[in-house]
């Protein structure tokens, strides 16, 4: 497919490469734009990423392939990454593709973060939700983020709005604490309204003690 603006898009696969030269190690493809170009345009892209050395989560070419962790490792510290979408604009995900794309289902929330939580210190995960251009989270997103932090994930990073929202902890039954940023806003796009051309970047310090005891420093 040719590049493609609103209402259904497809961007340039070069864009990939240009976010892994500024830095980026993990891409959220979980977002309600993913199947605006079908089947074969996620494929696609899942085939040409895999030529990239960055790790994807939100969509995925196989079942077996949404089952493997990702995992990444630095300074001998690991961290897991889960990535989501409430929907994909009315475009259904095939019957027999459910693995195609991470819909946010709390079934599924509850069974892949609990597998994930096990195999590492931190556990990240993306959610692409929330009413757009609201600064303020919604009920579902504010349910969502308690359920996530009684299941133990220690970040979660929400995306969607195009605008900033809040950031702040919630604290589970056990006594866990979660950092949850509603919407980190626009990073790039050609919206042009003041709150949309604002976005947000979240720097959080990941600290493992010598006792194994893993905490994000303040």
């Amino acid at each position: 497919h040719e590049p493609s603006s609103y209402p259904t898009f497809n961007s340039p696969q070069e864009i990939a490469t240009d976010l892994l030269a500024v830095g980026f190690d993990v891409f959220n493809l979980a977002n309600n734009h993913m199947m605006d170009k079908g089947v074969k345009g996620v494929l696609s892209t899942l085939n040409y990423l895999d030529t990239l050395p960055v790790h994807i989560i939100g969509a995925f070419a196989s079942e077996e392939s949404r089952k493997q962790p990702v995992i990444l490792t630095k300074n001998g510290v690991t961290v897991g990454f889960l990535g989501y979408t409430y929907g994909t604009n009315g475009i259904t995900i095939p019957k027999d593709k459910p693995y195609l794309v991470g819909l946010i289902d709390d079934d599924i929330l509850r069974t892949e973060v609990s597998a994930l939580r096990s195999q590492c210190d931190f556990l990240i995960v993306s959610m692409h939700w929330g009413d757009e251009y609201h600064h303020q989270p919604n009920d579902e997103q504010k349910r969502l983020a308690q359920l996530l932090a009684e299941l133990n994930v220690d970040v979660v990073i929400g995306s969607h709005p195009h605008v900033i929202q809040p950031m702040e902890y919630l604290t589970s039954a056990n006594g866990h604490r979660t950092l949850v940023v509603y919407s980190l806003g626009n990073f790039i796009s050609s919206q042009n309204k003041v709150d949309t051309m604002l976005g947000g970047l979240l720097y959080v310090k990941l600290t493992k003690a010598s006792d194994g005891y893993c905490f994000i420093a303040q």
